[in-house]
């Protein structure tokens, strides 16, 4: 597909999405990522889409896909970041998004290691890198469970059942 053809349908598909004709806008991008799934520019139009309309995952997926393409691009960068740092239990995003993945998180704290890497000066994400180990902490459990520490995960939960029958008899 040539490019301009690409930018004409990607500039139909963006303005259904402002007329909030969404799956008419879906049904753009899809014929988008199947004709020019390797373009960089259309994988990372689909991830804010997908995001848009609330499907995280497969948002974060065509976002990982933009960034393979073009690892350089600090917008897709960022964007991936956010995307995968939500889907892990922060809250960046507006979104009523319930399915928390804690995997995302370590996704999301490798991705902004690069950048600083690339970028130490970066305030934005030191913070965002801050506040994923603040939600990494927090999430001590269900990272322990990931990681297949059973037995930390069955001491902990044994604990809180006493702490709880504690409380119940005080």
């Amino acid at each position: 597909m040539k490019p301009r053809e690409i930018q004409k349908i990607m500039n139909e598909a963006i303005a259904l999405v402002q007329q909030n004709e969404k799956e008419k806008a879906r049904g753009k991008f899809e014929e988008l990522l199947e004709k020019a799934g390797n373009d960089s520019v259309v994988l990372f139009n689909a991830g804010i889409f997908y995001s848009q309309l609330g499907e995280h995952l497969e948002a974060s997926d065509y976002l990982h896909l933009s960034l393979e393409k073009d690892p350089n691009n600090q917008e897709t960068m960022r964007r991936t970041i956010l995307e995968d740092f939500h889907i892990g239990g922060g809250e960046v995003l507006e979104s009523d998004f319930m399915a928390f993945d804690p995997a995302y998180l370590i996704k999301a704290q490798g991705l902004i290691k690069d950048a600083l890497e690339k970028n130490s000066s970066a305030e934005d994400l030191k913070d965002l890198m801050e506040r994923i180990e603040t939600t990494i902490m927090q999430n001590r459990l269900a990272f322990k469970f990931c990681e297949g520490d059973l037995n930390y995960c069955r001491r902990a939960v044994s604990r809180k059942k006493e702490l709880t029958n504690l409380d119940e008899r005080v």
